[in-house]
């Protein structure tokens, strides 16, 4: 989440980092409590790279497939809101959560 404290009217951006591209979208539902709006996904590639000057390494990169989901939760009332665990499933239909 992008902060912990927030007043009634504000919202919280949360996000889910996975490391992987064969994931769906986490049922993330409204209760009495919160509301649940999904804004969406990022895929991204990367590779890894080396940088070499003069025989020494001087940096290592390496990155793979990600996907990063973001949901807006925006409370309902006042006090101390506790979120469900989230399931999340991958492509061959293993839940890690």
């Amino acid at each position: 989440m992008d902060r912990q404290n927030l007043s009634l009217g504000e919202y919280v951006v949360f996000s889910i980092k996975t490391k992987s591209r064969q994931v769906k979208p986490p049922d993330i539902l409204s209760t009495e409590d919160y509301e649940v709006t999904y804004l969406g996904e990022e895929r991204s590639n990367r590779s890894s790279f080396q940088i070499v000057i003069n025989g020494k390494q001087i940096q290592t990169q390496r990155s793979g497939n990600e996907t990063v989901f973001q949901y807006k939760i925006k409370p309902k009332r006042a006090g101390t809101i506790t979120f469900q665990p989230v399931d999340i499933r991958i492509s061959a239909g293993k839940i890690i959560g």
